[in-house]
């Protein structure tokens, strides 16, 4: 229990730490999840009562969560990285502000170019 709680906590741990870094989050992330299955068999097993195995879970399901985010970071490398480094100059509101718009202006421009992709479902 204790090696999944220290993944679980790498996971959350990592994920808030800025590019390249946050990639981490995905071993830690993938390392509770699998761990956690284990345990949950493990509990159930040793009929420990649906407290241990529900504990488990929730902690396996935030795990995987925290690993998509990271993941789906990692896709969108190039963009989250200007924008963190953009936000790390960010003195007002404004330029934060200002930080923010340019990067859902490039989210925007990247899923557009990627609905223009020959064999892309085509938009309602």
């Amino acid at each position: 229990m204790l090696v999944f709680s220290l993944l679980v906590f790498g996971a959350l741990l990592t994920a808030n730490y800025p590019l390249p870094w946050k990639l981490a989050a995905i071993v830690f992330a993938l390392g509770a999840f699998g761990y956690g299955i284990y345990v949950v068999v493990l509990a159930i097993r040793a009929k420990t009562g649906p407290a241990v195995p529900m504990m488990v879970l929730i902690g396996a399901f935030l795990a995987g969560w925290m690993g998509l985010q990271a993941t789906a970071m990692a896709v969108v490398w190039p963009i989250q990285s200007q924008y963190e480094t953009c936000l790390s100059g960010a003195v007002t509101e404004t330029g934060t502000r200002h930080c923010q718009e340019q990067y859902v202006q490039q989210l925007e421009d990247m899923t557009g170019r990627l609905l223009q992709m020959p064999g892309a479902p085509s938009a309602p």
